[in-house]
């Protein structure tokens, strides 16, 4: 754990150090959620004549968050790893960390509160500012939530296949498949059965997440071999 809490710090610092990437990645995900609720507002009032079922525009900002955020963790993680194992510092890891899975972990989870943490503030603030029931905003934020850092961690895996030579172009493609469960998942807890879907996400997460990290440390073993 120890290990775990110096290795995440110093990613924050590093990613603190090049603020950009988090006010860009904040900055987008703003904007496309703000341009998505304008844009497809007026068609929701002219299929359904007015925009007076909160449903409607609940679904709007579902919709929006979502596809903001896979944009951003597409964009966030499409060179994982790539610098690190440029600049030696992979070798330097897997020769002084006993366990070199510690680091990936601690690298996935700094990405994730660097791109999605506040992200996931963002969207549950301005469904609160759009008049949303406590119980909805409530099960969006644990949703989104533990929706977010599963993609995150899928994320991850895709962009270290950089490091092997793969095209970054390619990721997305790879990353999709995987990724489009998840949401649906997702949204199906946020609109039918909470209870069910938050159950099956915790389990994804517990599952899934581990052997993900695990395949992102043996992708970085391979390329360093």
């Amino acid at each position: 754990m120890n290990k775990f809490l110096i290795i995440f710090s110093n990613q924050i610092k590093i990613l603190y150090h090049h603020p950009k990437s988090f006010f860009s990645n904040i900055l987008f995900f703003i904007c496309f959620v703000i341009i998505f609720l304008i844009v497809l507002s007026p068609l929701q009032i002219a299929s359904e004549g007015i925009l007076s079922n909160n449903k409607n525009s609940q679904t709007l900002l579902i919709g929006a968050s979502f596809f903001a955020i896979l944009a951003c963790l597409l964009a966030s993680t499409q060179d994982f790893l790539r610098e690190d194992f440029a600049d030696g510092t992979l070798e330097q890891m897997i020769i002084n960390c006993e366990n070199f899975e510690v680091f990936i972990i601690a690298k996935i989870f700094a990405n994730w509160l660097n791109s999605c943490f506040v992200a996931v503030i963002f969207s549950t603030i301005i469904g609160a500012l759009l008049g949303y029931q406590d119980d909805f905003l409530w099960q969006f934020f644990v949703i989104f939530l533990l929706t977010s850092f599963l993609i995150n961690c899928i994320c991850s895996l895709c962009g270290s296949l950089a490091i092997l030579g793969g095209a970054t172009s390619l990721i997305a493609f790879i990353a999709l498949p995987l990724i489009l469960p998840v949401i649906l998942f997702g949204c199906l807890g946020i609109y039918e059965n909470f209870d069910l879907n938050l159950k099956i996400l915790i389990a994804l997460n517990i599952f899934l997440n581990p052997i993900l990290c695990l395949a992102s440390s043996s992708i970085a073993k391979i390329a360093l071999d």
